[in-house]
């Protein structure tokens, strides 16, 4: 997992965002992220941004900052072939490809867990630890309720 000074930051601003009725929400929003870890994910779209100008691509996804979470947790402390594995797992859980991951959303992960066994249809397939899909849920679930969201996470 890619990390920024040494830290990985993003279970802390999930947790405190949606902890305790979320009531460091109004602080997360008013005063964001650390400043270095938004220049680190601007820098981040820019090159995606720049990679979709530079195919032809008109995509206004609204969930990249959600796919990047999930991507950095499903490799949370993996070495870079074991997480490459366990998210082409994930992606391959919800129909999804590294070159097209539209299909990995807050939805899809909620209807996974609604609708199926969260062992059997969401955990195993992927490889994910307990802890690791228990974050991937709530980071899906903080997505779908708003508490989440690109516009949160790139300070726009």
């Amino acid at each position: 997992t890619e990390t920024i000074g040494g830290w990985c930051l993003v279970d802390g601003l999930v947790h405190c965002a949606t902890a305790s009725n979320s009531i460091l929400l109004p602080l997360i929003k008013e005063h964001g992220p650390p400043r270095f870890y938004l220049d680190h994910i601007k820098k981040i779209a820019s090159r995606s941004d720049d990679d979709a100008s530079a195919s032809g691509s008109n995509n206004t996804d609204d969930l990249r900052s959600f796919r990047s979470l999930c991507q950095i947790v499903s490799g949370q402390q993996l070495a870079g072939n074991a997480a490459k594995t366990i998210w082409r797992r994930l992606l391959k859980v919800v129909d999804a490809t590294e070159e097209d991951s539209t299909n990995l959303t807050p939805d899809r992960i909620l209807s996974i867990v609604e609708n199926g066994d969260t062992e059997s249809d969401l955990r195993a397939p992927a490889g994910l630890s307990n802890a690791k899909c228990n974050c991937i849920i709530a980071i899906a679930m903080s997505f779908k309720e708003g508490t989440l969201s690109d516009n949160i996470l790139l300070g726009g």
